[in-house]
């Protein structure tokens, strides 16, 4: 065996050494605590002739007396099934027809739209618009998003019909005349 080989199984034999002797130890320490005398309680003096004479005398109650408690016939059964919610008591009041005013017309929400500026060309004019983060060129006849489409442009605004409701809104794009 080589040097290295042999100082590795003198340290083994060594730490085994080591585990068994503290197991040993460990064992002898619990077997001289577990040989100590435990002392009994003391017992609770006994009851004399004296207090039991004092004691309220009992009353005997004789079996024909007691009441039993079985079920009887008219009882309910307590295995059928139960429904936990209230009754609704029907009265002419629920059966009246209620009239519910009729709902306020639909409104277009604001135009989410910021005016940036317009290109004028002889042929078209386009009108530069801002959505959050998004730009957008629209000419007459566009569809934004398919919530917006775009219906004229005029020097002072621009109309934009709110395609789910219907209205129409104007976007101010420059001066009035």
């Amino acid at each position: 065996m080589k040097i290295a080989a042999r100082q590795r199984w003198v340290v083994l034999i060594a730490l085994l050494t080591l585990a068994l002797t503290a197991a040993a130890w460990v064992r002898d320490a619990d077997k001289s605590s577990a040989a100590e005398v435990v002392e009994t309680p003391a017992r609770a003096p006994r009851h004399t002739r004296a207090t039991q004479a004092v004691a309220p005398p009992v009353e005997r109650v004789t079996l024909e007396k007691l009441r039993a408690h079985g079920l009887n016939a008219n009882a309910a059964d307590p295995f059928a099934p139960r429904n936990w919610r209230k009754a609704v008591p029907t009265s002419a009041a629920s059966n009246a027809v209620v009239i519910v005013a009729p709902a306020p017309p639909p409104t277009a929400p604001p135009l989410p739209f910021v005016y940036m500026g317009k290109l004028l060309s002889e042929e078209t004019t386009a009108v530069f618009l801002i959505q959050g983060e998004r730009n957008l060129i629209v000419r007459e006849g566009d569809v934004i998003d398919a919530t917006y489409r775009v219906e004229r442009l005029a020097e002072a605004g621009l109309t934009l019909t709110h395609l789910p409701t219907g209205i129409q809104q104007t976007l101010a794009i420059g001066e009035p005349q």
